[in-house]
């Protein structure tokens, strides 16, 4: 699917607010300059993501991952899981999504898995 905001001109967007944020640049601070830039209410889902993962990569390859970041990026990442993303990313730009959300995932929280599943395979064992 084709959306007005693809995750390569979010992250564009991003970036520029980076390069002329005034150090020191903090996660809070770029959530709070680069998210109101869009209005969340009227994004398609998968827009919203585009938006969201610059900001989340961001806050975790800085070891800067805010409350709310990491929840988004929990949330996200149990939809990719869950199969709940399938058919909404852009095609061309589903597999950089995908590496960059699992990446960060990864990176975040020490594992590939979700909580809920970390007590299922408990319970296996």
């Amino acid at each position: 699917m084709k959306y007005e905001l693809d995750y390569q001109g979010a992250t564009e967007i991003f970036e520029s607010r980076v390069i002329t944020s005034i150090p020191p640049i903090t996660g809070r601070l770029l959530e709070n300059s680069y998210l109101p830039e869009f209005d969340q209410d009227i994004l398609e889902e998968a827009e919203r993501l585009n938006a969201v993962l610059p900001l989340i990569k961001w806050e975790v390859d800085n070891n800067d991952l805010s409350r709310a970041m990491s929840d988004e990026l929990y949330l996200y990442y149990e939809d990719l899981l869950k199969g709940r993303l399938d058919g909404i990313l852009d095609e061309d730009e589903a597999p950089i999504i995908i590496k960059d959300l699992t990446e960060s995932y990864i990176k975040a929280f020490g594992k590939d898995t979700l909580d809920e599943e970390d007590k299922y395979l408990k319970k296996e064992v």
